[in-house]
């Protein structure tokens, strides 16, 4: 059957122009040429694993960061910065509430992961820190947002507070350390679930065991 410019054209609008460019191209070569030539694409992704592309790479980079955060570090934080944004100090209120930011953002190569000595709380809402620093580099943020000055300040006591967290930790599990009694490895005290955990052999203990 002979195929003409219009009949290529009409069917090219109606179907193949909504297909990616690897079926449009094997599409065209079958209506030109039938089934004695195949053209050879690279198969394309579909359009919305293109669009999503970037969350998932966010997404695997977020699972391989360390994720150790707990309910009580947050409540430290919040206690620490006076239930406040540790930026710009405002507190919870009707436009605002104050979320939890991964102060080096996650899209940082150097981001340690939601660990207490990356997380702060900063304000979220209208005109909010957690908004307008998305992933921007920290120091360089707050340089714009307070300037070079008390931008500096600032940065000082973030630091301050992410030393005490540290400090904080290493006295906890240095304080709380024991043996276990199935592999002799060190047990970590849960403040959250009050048990004993072994990260050895995975046993979890109700009751100090000496």
């Amino acid at each position: 059957m002979q195929r003409t410019a219009d009949h290529l054209t009409t069917s090219a609008q109606t179907g193949l122009s909504l297909l990616n460019p690897g079926t449009w191209l094997r599409g065209l070569s079958s209506m030109l040429w039938g089934d004695r030539f195949t053209v050879d694409a690279p198969p394309a992704k579909p359009l919305k694993q293109l669009r999503e592309m970037p969350y998932v790479r966010y997404r695997a980079r977020r699972r391989s960061l360390p994720n150790t955060f707990t309910r009580l570090d947050w409540e430290r934080a919040q206690e620490y910065w006076n239930f406040s944004c540790a930026v710009c100090g405002r507190q919870r209120g009707l436009w605002h509430t104050i979320s939890q930011d991964h102060w080096v953002p996650l899209t940082d190569p150097d981001c340690p992961g939601t660990v207490a000595m990356n997380m702060l709380p900063l304000c979220c809402g209208e005109n909010g820190c957690n908004n307008s620093k998305g992933k921007k580099n920290p120091d360089q943020w707050l340089i714009e947002k307070l300037g070079k000055r008390k931008a500096k300040k600032k940065i000082a006591q973030i630091h301050a507070y992410f030393g005490w967290v540290a400090e904080l930790k290493e006295q906890l599990e240095y304080e709380s350390r024991v043996e276990c009694p199935d592999c002799g490895y060190g047990l970590l005290f849960d403040e959250i679930t009050h048990l004993w955990h072994c990260d050895s052999c995975h046993s979890d203990w109700r009751e100090r065991r000496d």
